[in-house]
């Protein structure tokens, strides 16, 4: 008689991979459709409210610089609310694919300068290569919070943003010289914890140097050809 192994057909190990990948696919869509009615219900409800405000204050407000800044700030709920849309859907941010990651990091940096007390540069050094779309997206929305949380609790009066092209990686480093505070020491918040896990998906690192009162650096270096967790840990982990 033939060993149980030797019966079973050669096709099996396709076909139970196939099987497999349906059963991914069907926990992803379902937890991307139950995301986005969650952005939609919550997200959408808080982001239109403050629409309403802005635009009742904007009609208080004479013509001059005041006003300007809630047009600027109305912008920035739309487009927070255009890519949270896009967030669920599992896209890419439409400028990110437009003009790509140098350009968009430059843009950033003078938005923020322009909204805030204090200076924001951005530079970028080596000859920029191809990058994988997870790769763009997670050096973006690390640069991001590291510069907006910058500017939130640390008062710095400059805060700059180095993109550095290397031969196999990556790297983008955000330093300000705000109050800084003690790494070793001080709590993780969900920002700190959302750029870690944006570093381990794409197989990069991500470090935190700062002291009390000296400033701080935020660090993420990847590889330009970053391993990926599946999709299902992606999106769902």
């Amino acid at each position: 008689m033939k060993p149980e192994a030797d019966l079973m057909p050669s096709s099996f190990p396709t076909v139970w991979s196939e099987l497999l990948q349906n059963e991914r696919s069907k926990a992803v869509n379902e937890e991307r459709k139950r995301f986005s009615n969650e952005l939609h219900d919550v997200v959408a409800t808080h982001l239109n409210g403050t629409t309403l405000l802005l635009a009742a204050a904007r009609q208080l407000l004479p013509p001059g610089e005041v006003k300007d800044l809630i047009d600027s700030a109305e912008q920035c709920v739309r487009d927070c609310w255009n890519d949270a849309r896009r967030s669920a859907e599992n896209l890419r941010p439409a400028e990110l694919v437009r003009s790509g990651l140098v350009r968009v990091l430059s843009e950033f940096a003078n938005h923020l300068s322009a909204a805030s007390s204090a200076s924001v540069t951005f530079g970028f050094s080596g000859i920029p290569t191809p990058l994988s779309e997870d790769t763009k997206l997670a050096i973006l929305r690390v640069t991001q919070e590291a510069a907006t949380n910058a500017i939130r609790h640390a008062n710095p009066d400059s805060v700059s943003i180095e993109l550095a092209f290397g031969a196999d990686d990556i790297a983008v480093t955000v330093s300000d010289d705000g109050d800084g505070f003690d790494a070793a020491s001080a709590d993780v918040g969900i920002g700190l914890r959302s750029m870690r896990d944006r570093a381990r998906r794409i197989g990069g690192e991500l470090m935190v140097l700062s002291n009390q009162g000296h400033g701080t650096q935020v660090i993420l270096t990847a590889p330009t050809v970053a391993t990926c967790l599946p999709e299902a840990e992606r999106f769902i982990g």
